[in-house]
């Protein structure tokens, strides 16, 4: 799937044009062990979870009512940066 088609399917979740140009340009660097998260879910839909941090995808989507793709971005944040993301995260910043 190329960037726009995933901006497409990013506005068919509610963000704004240009949320959707950001976080496809975001989604496009994730770590590589949430790539195959991102596929599927691309692909048909399907949320699969995955923990870092002691965090998981789900938790965090539920807990802070985000999109699934947010919360790939956010464990991605977890997984490169975790010392600045864990405290904000506990903070209940996003």
């Amino acid at each position: 799937m190329n960037t726009n088609d995933i901006i497409k399917l990013l506005m068919q979740q509610d963000y704004t044009e240009k949320e959707a140009i950001v976080t496809a340009q975001e989604l496009s660097e994730l770590s590589p062990q949430l790539e195959a998260l991102f596929c599927q879910w691309v692909e048909n839909g399907s949320e699969g979870d995955y923990t870092a941090e002691e965090f998981t995808l789900l938790e965090l989507k539920q807990k802070f009512d985000m999109t699934y793709p947010a919360a790939l971005l956010t464990i991605d944040w977890l997984l490169k940066d975790p010392q600045v993301a864990k405290v904000a995260i506990c903070s209940g910043v996003r």
